[in-house]
């Protein structure tokens, strides 16, 4: 999609490697990458950039991309404001924006724009409460690819059967009995890590896995894993 200049959306749980793979792409392009993490308090301003008190425009990222042909990710699009997120219709689908300096900047033919999302872009889920619904119109600028769990991936990078066991079956219950808890792929990987370094394996399931919960969500991750 990127190689025909579509508009990529990724959406899928934390820790699945999305940012990664579109760094990866952007190196197998051979072009520099730029990005914003979005949240409820990004601004036009983050966007566009801005003109300061002595009338020069400071360029953002995005626009620096958009004119100068780099890979820019939009990570966690699903945490902005849709109406800030309508601003970016234009440019990723007209190919031209208005900046803060009343100048219009042209898309240069190496631009890609790739985002990021954690949930299906209908709004708040279990897990990710801090998220919004997407405007029809700024959906309609993508194709959207649902970015799911590799497990052989997985397996390979944790390194650790017995480790990788003990997160799944941990993910396992908590979808099934437990409303809210979302155990990622960075569980396996941080806990192999600190097992790899000689920490207790009651001390990693604590610090990786059980981490904020409540008692009642730990009883019963704990007693699944006895």
């Amino acid at each position: 999609g990127q190689i025909k200049g579509i508009n990529v959306l990724l959406t899928g749980g934390a820790g699945l490697a999305k940012s990664t793979a579109v760094e990866q792409m952007a190196e197998a392009f051979q072009l520099e990458m730029a990005s914003i993490s979005f949240s409820n308090q990004t601004t036009k301003t983050d966007l566009l950039g801005f003109v300061d008190a002595n009338g020069i425009y400071r360029k953002s990222g995005f626009v620096d991309a958009f004119q100068n042909g780099k890979v820019f990710l939009a990570d966690e699009m699903d945490a902005c404001s849709a109406n800030v997120l309508v601003l970016l219709n234009s440019a990723i689908s007209n190919g031209f924006i208005e900046t803060p300096d009343n100048k219009i900047v042209r898309s240069h033919d190496n631009f890609r724009f790739v985002g990021t999302a954690n949930t299906n872009l209908r709004g708040a889920k279990s897990g990710f409460t801090a998220r919004n619904k997407l405007d029809a119109a700024t959906i309609d600028r993508f194709a959207v690819i649902e970015w799911t769990l590799d497990e052989e991936l997985e397996e390979k990078i944790t390194n650790n059967d017995g480790w990788l066991k003990i997160v799944r079956t941990c993910r396992t219950t908590a979808a099934e009995q437990l409303e809210g808890v979302v155990i990622t792929p960075r569980s396996s990987y941080d806990g192999a890590k600190l097992l790899n370094a000689g920490v207790d394996i009651n001390k990693v399931i604590r610090m990786t896995i059980i981490k904020a919960m409540g008692k009642d969500e730990e009883k019963v991750l704990l007693k699944a894993i006895t």
